[in-house]
């Protein structure tokens, strides 16, 4: 398969397959077209030439909301909006989404360093607004516990973990792994290839 944009294929000769439950990671320098193959990968973008199939079925035949139906994806400007710390998480939820598991989800993360004075259901109904300054690493681990609690087979991460610390990072991704999930994260950072079931290193271009 290619990857293309205007109509103009910029990676060509692309070959792989990632397979339900994997971790898989999609590398390679800055520009060479990461987040376009992902974009490509969520049926944003045509593939010709070449053949992309999902779930067995070639994407072509499949409407962009039969991909991502599936999906819960974290681009790289995670959005952090006005209003409570559950009504951030539970954005987007297509249905309800129970105080416990947003809990879960809070404490994985360590979202609980947000509010040191809070817990359980005082914790999720602190506010976040412009006056509370969250760090860029705060915004990511907000936005990866929304894409978390919308339930879905497959998470799609985009940087997700750029403004991280790498040790703190890692944990989250082991964690997400043990997880059983799909997971398709575009980074540059080279030490996630390391616990990744599938790499997709894409070339450099002339």
């Amino acid at each position: 398969m290619a990857v293309v944009i205007n109509g103009k294929p910029i990676i060509a000769g692309l070959n792989f397959n990632i397979h339900k439950g994997d971790f898989a990671v999609i590398t390679g320098d800055s520009g060479v077209g990461k987040t376009s193959l992902l974009k490509t990968l969520l049926g944003l973008q045509a593939t010709h030439p070449g053949t992309l199939f999902f779930g067995g079925v070639d994407i072509t035949e499949l409407a962009i909301g039969d991909i991502t139906a599936h999906c819960a994806v974290v681009m790289q400007q995670p959005v952090v909006f006005t209003g409570t710390l559950r009504d951030n998480l539970s954005y987007g939820c297509s249905t309800p989404v129970s105080d416990e598991k947003l809990m879960e989800i809070i404490l994985f993360l360590q979202l609980d360093e947000l509010m040191h004075n809070s817990s359980g259901n005082q914790m999720l109904a602190s506010r976040i607004t412009p006056e509370l300054p969250l760090s860029g690493g705060e915004k990511q681990r907000i936005a990866i516990g929304r894409a978390l609690a919308r339930q879905k087979e497959i998470l799609v991460l985009d940087e997700p973990t750029s403004a991280l610390d790498l040790t703190i990072a890692m944990k989250i991704l082991r964690r997400l792994k043990q997880q059983g999930m799909t997971v398709i994260m575009v980074t540059h950072q080279p030490a996630f290839c390391a616990i990744a079931d599938t790499v997709i290193r894409l070339p450099t271009g002339d």
